[in-house]
């Protein structure tokens, strides 16, 4: 991926006359673009092989809108990157549509929603945004803004996420769906936290081959 987008972005660059800064902007929004596609085209095939396909979609969106917001640990490599964000989609999407699907109560899916969300409203307000040695967040007003952002984005979560609940009627897609966006809203917030590095950084042990 990352040859491929030098090349486009070397072209585009050539061709318009630009400088090495911005070719190098060029590149990396291309192979971040790039990246994208392959994360949810190779989730949704998997989910279809698995039938989670739906709730591989909501879990991927339902993670990068909110990590817009709060930002969070990054893998070491892109090769890595790609590869645990599509086993964690897989794996979330998994949980939801075998194992939460047939939970129908709407007294334990209310103590669910209410220590879930309340967590995560407690760990992005200490948090987020979380920012990068690369991209560092120094801006009071910068930090203001996204931490609103992620707050208004956890309140539409959880609207969906009950709305989806309440209109399921035992139907077990609807509650698949909903716990789908719980299960992003979860992972999302735990990369803010001790926790979630330890697992990236154990998936990259994994996949990022040492000399």
């Amino acid at each position: 991926m990352k040859k491929l987008s030098d090349a486009i972005a070397g072209s585009v660059a050539s061709g318009l006359n630009l400088d090495e800064n911005k070719r190098q902007v060029i590149a990396y929004g291309l192979l971040a673009m790039m990246q994208m596609a392959v994360i949810l085209l190779f989730s949704v095939m998997i989910g279809l092989i698995f039938q989670f396909a739906w709730e591989a979609v909501i879990v991927y969106f339902g993670v990068g809108l909110l990590r817009k917001g709060t930002g969070g640990v990054h893998s070491e490599s892109l090769m890595s990157c790609t590869v645990m964000s599509v086993t964690i989609i897989c794996v979330l999407s998994a949980v939801s549509h075998y194992g939460l699907s047939s939970l129908t109560n709407g007294i334990v899916f209310g103590v669910i929603q209410f220590c879930l969300y309340l967590f995560c409203s407690v760990v992005i307000y200490k948090k987020a945004p979380m920012d990068t040695p690369n991209k560092p967040i120094t801006k009071p007003e910068k930090i203001k803004r996204l931490r609103k952002q992620s707050f208004i984005t956890l309140i539409v979560y959880f609207i969906l996420s009950t709305v989806l609940f309440s209109m399921s009627n035992g139907k077990e897609m609807l509650i698949s769906l909903s716990f789908s966006l719980n299960c992003a809203l979860l992972w999302q917030v735990l990369t803010l936290t001790k926790a979630g590095a330890v697992i990236i950084h154990a998936g990259d042990r994994l996949l990022i081959p040492r000399r």
